[in-house]
């Protein structure tokens, strides 16, 4: 059954949000009317969406805040308050049927509005999550959207029971991004020598140089026999740039390299680790996919940024223009969380042009180093806290996913114990506690 929308004005922001959250999420079919007459005269279940209520039954009414029936960019700081535990954002102070805009915050979240908008950019150029309304108003680890689109659904059943919903199920991604494939092996006889002088351990170095020991960032068997099992395909993003600062990686021409990228595509998945330069240099980006491409022998569709470095709207379009349709950098490396406040993928909404795009974005709600800034390698807290977030995620019937490095599983230096952390937490994240 449909379900037709009211609005005195139509708008690229109000189609895009609706499709989001009643199409793609709900899965309800609906139709936009701007006539009254045509809305009252209608047995259809209805939402009215502006300033006054317009039907005396068969109808949700949602007060508009405006923020989806514009079309500028302009500063806009929403008021955030709780209702029923859940913050929420352009709340309504009158009669309306839900106590806040839900559109209008759902637009303000999924759009990443707030990265439009001048700010204190970090070392890398990128939005700190920290300057979020996310992160200052205490709710970057909850999945706010997902949560209202429980509540509208619930409005909806108890007015409409006719109505169906699609059903949600909880899915775990794992993701890795392979910024190095190997630590020593297949580098450089300067990258070797370099880093066998500041690292020490000659001995042991030339064997894995020479591939007579095993590579200490090659756990992608590892991975393998972790994830195969229980039927999980990871995802894996190369970076195939050239060497500079913040890109250590050896270039795929190394038949060592494309036989692990051609192994991980057979039982995962494989996407493309954009540069550190990439960023600067755009013209890069084009020739590192083909590389990729290259050595997989088939098209790359999906991609992640290196260090995050992910600005609005320039990295997004520039993804579109070589052909990725799948995005997988909506995340803060600093803090974990949800910097659009979902779990689940959306499509990405160009604000500037007003208009959706074809790329959907896949966030993702926490990173390897980003748990051990905060709690170290305290296994038992970094375990509780994942299982914190799981729990939220499957209560809203949203995707877990996370993003490690083949390196964090090497059981070396920074990262020792992390193996097993891991591991433990694999079992955690499909099955529960």
């Amino acid at each position: 059954m449909q379900i037709l929308i009211y609005t005195e004005k139509a708008s690229p922001r109000l189609t895009y949000v609706l499709d989001e959250l009643l199409k793609e999420d709900m899965g309800l079919e609906y139709g936009v009317v701007t006539d009254k007459q045509d809305y009252l005269q209608s047995a259809l279940p209805g939402i009215c969406y502006g300033g006054t209520r317009m039907r005396e039954e068969n109808e949700i009414f949602i007060p508009a805040a405006g923020l989806v029936l514009e079309n500028e960019v302009k500063q806009t700081v929403p008021e955030v308050t709780v209702f029923d535990g859940t913050p929420v954002l352009f709340p309504i102070h009158g009669n309306g049927d839900l106590p806040f805009d839900i559109f209008s915050a759902a637009f303000y979240m999924l759009s990443r509005y707030e990265e439009y908008l001048p700010f204190e950019e970090d070392d890398h150029g990128r939005f700190p999550a920290a300057l979020s309304l996310a992160h200052r108003n205490g709710f970057l680890e909850v999945p706010v959207v997902d949560s209202w689109i429980l509540m509208l659904e619930k409005k909806l059943s108890s007015v409409f029971p006719e109505l169906s919903f699609r059903i949600r199920e909880y899915r775990f991604l794992p993701t890795f991004d392979v910024d190095q494939v190997f630590a020593v092996r297949d580098k450089s006889v300067m990258r070797f020598l370099g880093g066998t002088l500041k690292a020490g351990g000659f001995s042991e170095r030339w064997k894995i140089w020479r591939g007579r020991k095993e590579d200490p960032f090659d756990t992608f068997g590892f991975i393998r026999r972790l994830h195969e099992p229980p039927g999980l395909k990871p995802f894996f993003f190369f970076h195939t740039g050239q060497r500079g600062k913040y890109d250590k990686s050896i270039p795929p021409v190394k038949e060592s390299v494309r036989q692990v990228i051609r192994e991980c595509d057979t039982w995962g998945r494989v996407g493309l680790h954009p540069s550190y330069r990439s960023h600067d240099e755009p013209e890069l980006l084009h020739r590192e996919k083909e590389r990729l491409e290259k050595a997989l022998g088939r098209p790359v569709t999906a991609s992640r940024q290196h260090f995050i470095r992910l600005r609005f709207p320039e990295t997004y379009r520039r993804l579109l223009a070589v052909g990725i349709c799948e995005d997988y950098s909506m995340g803060f490396p600093e803090l974990p969380g949800f910097r659009a406040g979902t779990s689940r993928p959306f499509r990405w909404f160009d604000l500037q042009r007003n208009e959706t795009t074809s790329l959907t974005v896949y966030p993702f709600v926490v990173m390897d180093g980003a748990l051990k800034k905060k709690y170290g390698s305290k296994d038992e807290e970094v375990l509780r806290f994942l299982g914190i977030l799981r729990q939220r995620i499957e209560n809203t019937g949203g995707w877990f996913v996370q993003l490690w490095h083949n390196h964090t599983l090497s059981d070396r230096d920074d990262w020792q114990g992390w193996k097993h952390l891991y591991e433990e937490w694999l079992g955690k994240a499909i099955h529960g506690e």
